[in-house]
């Protein structure tokens, strides 16, 4: 007689989604970096002007409300994307420790849902900085072009300790070519890479 076997059940680890925070200073390179990334992963770019251009179309800079329609936007997709296994890079200039509180929330969010936050953090000399700060690339994007702008920022921030709070990489593009860092990044933060297409 031949039992009835209980079919065998595999408990596979539930997969959640990763967002990979990319910060530094304005023209440090945050979004090139972020590209060479996505195309070789897979993850999806959420860089930090979406919010800001939505939120700029109806109220100036700072203002109450455009804090609160970029924090909004930011939470709304932060939650969503993690709902849904979504793999994220954000790319956000931080300045210590007034940006602390904002790195603090959106790294609760992430993780209330399961899903781990990784942190690299990008620095470049000031003057490298102000020669890329007037690149064609940025004005595509409505990003800061304007050099007296960007040194009247890195006068009133600190845009170059990095975040106290979570541990993290760090990377000089002063003296890395972007697609070495961010071979770099997929590697020691053992990213996911996408299966090569066949020919």
């Amino acid at each position: 007689m031949i039992e009835n076997l209980s079919p065998v059940t595999h408990h596979l680890s539930p997969v959640f989604m990763t967002l990979l925070v990319l910060y530094g200073s304005p023209a440090v390179g945050k979004l090139t970096i972020a590209k060479h990334i996505a195309a070789h992963t897979g993850f999806k770019i959420f860089h930090n002007h979406v919010s800001i251009d939505v939120a700029t179309q109806f109220f100036a800079w700072g203002t109450p409300s455009y804090k609160a329609i970029t924090y909004g936007m930011r939470k709304l997709i932060l939650e969503e994307a993690a709902k849904a296994n979504l793999n994220l890079i954000f790319t956000v200039v931080y300045a210590y420790p007034v940006d602390n509180e904002d790195m603090g929330w959106m790294t609760r969010t992430i993780e209330e849902y399961g899903g781990e936050v990784k942190f690299v953090q990008l620095v470049a000399s000031k003057e490298r900085l102000l020669e890329r700060i007037d690149a064609s690339s940025r004005k595509s994007y409505g990003k800061i072009t304007d050099g007296a702008l960007l040194q009247s920022i890195l006068t009133q921030y600190d845009v170059f300790t990095p975040y106290p709070e979570r541990e993290g990489l760090r990377f000089d593009t002063s003296t890395k070519e972007a697609e070495d860092i961010a071979e770099e990044i997929i590697a020691r933060l053992e990213l996911t890479r996408l299966e090569p297409k066949s020919s």
